[in-house]
């Protein structure tokens, strides 16, 4: 819950301002950046995870249980920045323009305009990414069992639940019983953020 929950949410805001500055913000290469952001997922968890683990192994972030788990978190994050940009970017741009220029004339900054304006308007975006965010890393096994699998005390559930099932004396109603609990954090989020995933917000902010 720890790795999922802070590194979804240090991923959305990461990717607030980000997508921000890719739909609203005209600079060299904006782009090709754009476009790049995104060839992190023309490449499989599979091939990035050795490369991935002696970079780790050379700054000395896999020496304990505690710098083993920054790093999962640190990879969690890059691992759900890219979409979250694109999906944001996307929804940045059905924003009409009107409303942060007449903020910006009533003497609002770009980080008024941002907090007070698009993050109210992009609530049923931000929430879809953030639950978006935290399923990955939820689900996550293929890292986790690289990088925390020496140290059980911190070991992540999917990391759990695999002992459980590779257990020698498998009872298959416990196991089942438990593949079924994961999924009731993600459903009670779902549930209690339901309400604000409801498009049309922006209806009727301005007169085009």
């Amino acid at each position: 819950m720890l790795l999922a929950g802070l590194s979804a949410f240090v991923s959305l805001i990461l990717s607030i301002f980000g997508a921000y500055a890719f739909s609203r913000i005209d600079f060299k290469g904006r782009g090709s950046i754009q476009r790049g952001v995104l060839i992190v997922y023309l490449f499989g968890g599979t091939i990035l995870a050795v490369p991935l683990y002696q970079i780790f192994v050379k700054i000395g972030l896999t020496s304990s249980g505690i710098s083993s788990a920054f790093a999962l978190f640190v990879i969690y994050i890059v691992q759900t920045i890219p979409v979250s940009l694109y999906m944001l970017g996307n929804y940045f741009r059905t924003i009409p323009r009107s409303i942060e220029e007449a903020a910006i004339i009533d003497g609002t900054s770009r980080m008024g305009v941002i907090t007070k304006i698009i993050i109210p308007l992009s609530l049923p975006a931000i929430i879809t990414v953030y639950i978006y965010a935290f399923m990955i890393a939820w689900n996550e096994f293929l890292f986790a069992s690289i990088f925390v699998r020496p140290f059980p005390e911190f070991y992540t559930l999917p990391l759990g639940l695999n002992e459980i099932f590779n257990s020698e004396h498998a009872i298959w109603a416990k196991m089942m019983a438990a593949s079924v609990v994961t999924a009731v954090p993600v459903v009670i989020m779902f549930m209690m953020m339901e309400k604000y995933l409801t498009g049309g917000l922006t209806a009727g902010g301005v007169k085009e």
